[in-house]
């Protein structure tokens, strides 16, 4: 009989929570497993799980803002107990008709507390069911410092969990870094490289593109407007500048950055295709997620970051810094500018590809013989 795995995954503002996810959802499909993915945010389109991964959406939760503070739903209303409580009842009844071995919770516990509500009754539903052999979690490289949380996370993990997944390489950025408590975890914690698709190209084309992205979320507004008004002015502005945004930019703002940028620029929103175009870019300027992250270790392709620090987030901040080290500009938000922009383009203008050969990258295949390890008979 067919091992069933179920992922829990919620993202919050952009959709790099969902899309490794689904990397991890689509390794287990290819690995033999029945997967369903339980997804808790905002249906992403531009995510492609493979065709045996059951998709199932959850009613829909998102951040207002970029502080995290409050949790809205698909109609853009704060969350209330009414609706907890509906959300809770599927998830279980999901949980119960599906009945998986394994169970995996992408970031919690090491975040979305504010789910907590739901994420605790399924935890002690496959706690207490002999049919759910492992409970593990799939979380990043680096995780926000939450010193007030540990203990907290800590009883959580040692109570339900047997295994945390870490999707980073222990020798460049381990996990214990950014959560110190995991000495006195007492399950498995696993490295398993940088979960991505994407794969180096021997041969890039040395005039390709300047390729301009926030992820697929909310954010990154000034990181546009820094960076259509950088174009004419920068190292690189000959070439073709593209900028994927999210898919709720309103036509006036789009209108005002096709107008900083200039001719040679296009605007589009987020798209399948991101990694390969990432390949063959000249250079990357955005964010510095986990997703980013990942595909510019597989890919080398030359990069400004920018990371973002909204709210109390320092995930990006930490990553940016060992990035740094390795030759990348990093401009920090609050210093973002049109001039500094510049700047680091320019520098960032006369960088070769970087191979990144010592750092463990995954297409999946680690992260799923792993969890499945825990399964086995």
């Amino acid at each position: 009989m067919t091992s069933r795995a179920m992922i829990h995954v919620q993202h919050l503002l952009g959709v790099g929570h969902l899309s490794r996810a689904a990397r991890l959802a689509n390794a287990l499909d290819r690995a033999g497993m029945d997967v369903a993915l339980l997804s808790g945010g905002r249906e992403a389109p531009q995510i492609v799980t493979r065709p045996g991964v059951r998709h199932i959406q959850l009613p829909s939760i998102q951040a207002s803002d970029a502080s995290f503070a409050t949790l809205v739903d698909g109609n853009d209303q704060p969350i209330d107990d009414d609706f907890r409580r509906d959300r809770c009842h599927r998830l279980l009844n999901q949980y119960e008709d599906f009945r998986p071995e394994l169970l995996v919770t992408e970031l919690f516990p090491f975040g979305r507390r504010q789910l907590r509500f739901e994420m605790l009754p399924l935890l002690e539903m496959a706690y207490r069911d002999r049919h759910c052999r492992t409970i593990a979690c799939s979380v990043r490289d680096i995780v926000n410092h939450r010193p007030r949380r540990q203990t907290e996370m800590l009883e959580w993990l040692n109570r339900y969990y047997r295994l945390v997944v870490a999707h980073g390489d222990a020798d460049f950025l381990p996990l214990q870094d950014s959560a110190p408590f995991l000495d006195r975890y007492r399950g498995t914690v696993l490295h398993t490289g940088y979960l991505t698709d994407a794969q180096p190209v021997a041969s890039p084309a040395e005039e390709g593109e300047v390729l301009v992205s926030a992820g697929g979320g909310a954010v990154g507004d000034a990181l546009f407007t820094a960076a259509a008004s950088a174009r004419r002015s920068s190292a690189l502005g000959h070439l073709v500048w593209r900028f994927r945004h999210g898919p709720n930019v309103s036509a006036d703002k789009l209108a005002h950055w096709r107008d900083l940028a200039g001719p040679g620029a296009i605007f589009e929103p987020v798209a399948p295709d991101f990694t390969d175009r990432l390949a063959v870019a000249r250079l990357a300027i955005g964010q510095i997620g986990y997703n980013t992250a990942a595909e510019l270790l597989a890919t080398g392709t030359p990069a400004v970051m920018v990371p973002f620090a909204g709210g109390a987030e320092t995930e990006q901040t930490r990553r940016a810094e060992r990035f740094a080290a390795m030759g990348y500009p990093v401009v920090a938000e609050s210093r973002l500018t049109t001039d500094s922009l510049i700047a680091a383009i320019d520098t960032a203008a006369r960088l070769r590809r970087m191979a990144a050969n010592h750092i463990q990258l995954d297409m999946g295949d680690k992260a799923a013989a792993a969890l499945m390890h825990g399964v086995a008979p």
